[in-house]
């Protein structure tokens, strides 16, 4: 678990550098199934880093990648299953500042192809 404990905080770090001057930040957190519901946003306390306001914000099965884009306003996820899937969200700040939420973009299958040396 040190592994996940680092890639977080360093996700974290990443978006926080995104979010700029902006004094509410954000985790967006993805999960696996059956445990896991999808994509999570928390509320992140800029004096503690601790996480608070869980919200599910798709049941997107399998998120294993996210990444926000370097302006703050798109946030990618990747999805792990049999045909991958990779979807975009818009990152829309509704009437208060303190509640982001992601409005869908698009959906696209995603995928690697090998040659057949698997290399």
């Amino acid at each position: 678990m040190p592994v996940a404990r680092h890639l977080l905080v360093a996700s974290l770090s990443l978006f926080a550098a995104a979010a700029g001057a902006a004094q509410t930040h954000y985790a967006w957190v993805g999960t696996y199934n059956p445990n896991g519901e999808g994509l999570y946003r928390f509320t992140v306390d800029a004096k503690t880093g601790a996480l608070r306001d869980k919200t599910l914000v798709s049941s997107l099965p399998n998120v294993a990648q996210l990444t926000v884009s370097r302006d703050g306003k798109t946030l990618y996820a990747a999805s792990e299953v049999e045909k991958g899937v990779v979807q975009a969200w818009r990152i829309e700040k509704k009437r208060r500042a303190d509640r982001a939420q992601p409005g869908r973009l698009r959906r696209r299958r995603a995928g690697v192809s090998l040659p057949d040396a698997g290399r």
